[in-house]
């Protein structure tokens, strides 16, 4: 499981690279392929290190350098959008 999991933020980090500074722990707990069927304690590390990686997933898919609106938008969750509201930021 976490070889498929590092496999898979790899692939999510793989178009923003300062992304994989996170990973040090998770890369060096991974087991070599032979022992795939070994069951094992994640190291603590680890796991902070693939919560933060959830943390930061929408980094690796937001376009960081597209232009900012001057309004912050909010609406309601109804069906006919009663509800918004707008603030300059």
């Amino acid at each position: 499981l976490l070889r498929r999991l590092t496999s898979t933020w790899t692939h999510v980090f793989s178009g923003r690279k300062p992304l994989f500074s996170i990973f040090s722990s998770v890369f060096r707990a991974t087991p070599h392929p032979s022992q795939d069927d070994t069951v094992f304690v994640v190291p603590r590390a680890a796991r902070s290190e693939l919560l933060m990686a959830a943390a930061l997933a929408p980094l690796a898919v937001a376009e960081m350098r597209a232009v900012h609106s001057s309004q912050l938008l909010a609406t309601d969750a109804s069906d006919d959008l009663t509800g918004i509201w707008a603030t300059p930021v």
